[in-house]
């Protein structure tokens, strides 16, 4: 089995924990899957929604700046997650 589809099963998991605010296990999850499956854009979104949630702006802006590839860098929300880190990492 490839490791989209391993990432996929726990692609479930992930929307519960974060329907239910549980965002430092969602974030946990996240890494694991983005291991075996780091070409996945919206495990991307929902992983860096985590990190924002978890008070962690700079590991989000990091993680847009170095892990997206340039066609996800002109996705509008990519560009909402980057200003969103960009204003809470300036507290």
């Amino acid at each position: 089995m490839d490791s989209f589809h391993l990432t996929k099963k726990n692609w479930d998991e992930i929307h519960i924990l974060v329907k239910n605010n549980n965002f430092i296990k969602a974030e946990e999850l996240c890494v694991t899957c983005l291991e075996r499956c780091s070409e996945y854009t919206d495990l991307k979104k929902v992983y860096i929604e985590c990190l924002l949630q978890n008070n962690k702006p700079k590991e989000a802006i990091h993680f847009i700046s170095s892990k997206l590839n340039e066609d996800e860098k002109n996705i509008d929300d990519f560009d909402y997650y980057s200003a969103k880190s960009l204003y809470f990492n300036s507290d």
